[in-house]
């Protein structure tokens, strides 16, 4: 047998090769880098790793220390430890297995918390990137509020691979496309078209917005005996924030969170128009006053103006809180919703109606002067007032 042939590598001597180069692998390190850092050749490191030359104790030594592997695990893989050492090595090789095992574990756990983070936004990107051939989604959480920081809902952009502009002549049929293709998975995570004025930013004209509700979005109420069951409602003029304030009430009180804004899109999949979405709002509010929920503990709200047009505020016999505001920031909820003037007057006529005919309401105000500077509203100042309003009721409630 020549020299040569003596230097050839038997399998365990490949295995030990296939273990550094995913070591190295998963440090991010080529092997040219490798080889740099041992103070060898690419060609030296690459005839050790094929088997064509054996390193020596020192060198494999010199790989495990770059590898982060211990040393006598490698030593043992390539057959160079002392006999005695066996057990001791087959110890080290359990350890490295389950050291290995446990940074999968947390890569995989960090990778799933991600994912559960933005749980209704990351399964609607999910089936767009599955489905919707064409288009490339990115997910936005829009955060709000300074002092009581939280994400308050999740943007989907929908970006047009081939860069084709959106305008309102082609707006509608494509949204339709995509409904046709992802709607159940729109309804079930409570997804709805936006416009340009939700977004920090202007939208791009390639895109579509899609959004769906984080701190907002509505809770499984909590099942309990019956004579443990309350329920509050909190009612509010549009975009005076009565959906954030009743979040906080019910994290607060521990109770769930019906919120018949994303709830009806849920339950009866009515994603297609603002008319079935407001049908479907009516009709869990319904539900709501005709006793159907009364074995839960839970907190429901509603801001819209048709909702409240259609049930009789007397039918309420749980705890009330309403939140009115002052007259810009109820001009800015017009014009958020798209509400005519005798609309939103409406509303508040008859939420001081309500208020004055029922001393035990608890009625809360956001006022101008607390939430806009020279005219501009700071949406951040009005999410924590609304959230300190919403911690102001919750203290504030009979236990």
């Amino acid at each position: 047998m020549d020299r040569s042939e003596s230097k050839r590598f038997v399998a365990p001597k490949v295995i030990w090769a296939d273990v550094v180069r995913t070591a190295l692998r998963e440090r991010g390190l080529s092997a040219n880098a490798a080889a740099a850092q041992l103070g060898v050749s690419g060609a030296t490191l690459s005839a050790w790793l094929t088997g064509r030359t054996e390193p020596s104790v020192d060198d494999l030594s010199g790989l495990a220390q770059l590898a982060d592997l211990p040393a006598s695990y490698l030593l043992s893989l390539a057959n160079r430890i002392p006999a005695p050492l066996a057990s001791s090595s087959r110890l080290l090789l359990i350890e490295s297995a389950v050291k290995g095992a446990l940074r999968d574990l947390d890569r995989w756990t960090n990778a799933a918390q991600n994912l559960v983070a933005l749980p209704g936004a990351a399964y609607l990107a999910g089936a767009i990137l599955d489905r919707c051939e064409g288009w490339t989604p990115t997910l936005v959480p829009r955060y709000r509020g300074r002092r009581h920081r939280v994400r308050a809902q999740t943007f989907v952009l929908l970006r047009s691979d081939s860069g084709i502009e959106i305008g309102e002549q082609n707006r509608a049929a494509l949204q339709r496309d995509i409904e046709a293709a992802i709607g159940p998975t729109m309804d079930f995570v409570g997804a709805v078209w936006r416009d340009d004025h939700q977004l920090d930013r202007p939208r791009d004209p390639s895109e579509l917005v899609l959004m769906v509700l984080d701190q907002e979005r509505s809770k499984g109420p909590r099942e309990t005996v019956s004579g443990d069951a309350r329920s509050v409602a909190v009612l509010g003029l549009p975009y005076a924030h009565a959906e954030l304030a009743a979040s906080v009430i019910a994290e607060e009180l521990d109770f769930g969170l019906v919120n018949p804004l994303d709830l009806a899109q849920r339950r009866f999949g009515l994603t297609r128009s603002n008319d079935e979405s407001r049908r479907g709002q009516i009709r869990i509010v319904d539900e709501i006053l005709s006793g159907v929920t009364d074995s839960m503990r839970h907190v429901w709200t509603t801001a819209e103006p048709s909702v409240l047009d259609s049930i009789d505020l007397r039918r309420i016999r749980s705890d009330c809180i309403i939140i009115l505001c002052g007259p810009l920031l109820q001009a800015e909820g017009r014009r958020m919703w798209g509400l005519a003037e005798e609309q939103s007057s409406r509303m508040e006529a008859q939420l001081k109606e309500f208020a004055s005919c029922n001393p035990e309401v608890t009625t809360l105000y956001i006022s101008d002067g607390d939430i806009f500077s020279e005219g501009e509203l700071d949406r951040d100042e009005l999410f924590d007032v609304a959230w300190e309003l919403g911690l102001q009721a919750a203290r504030s409630l009979p236990a």
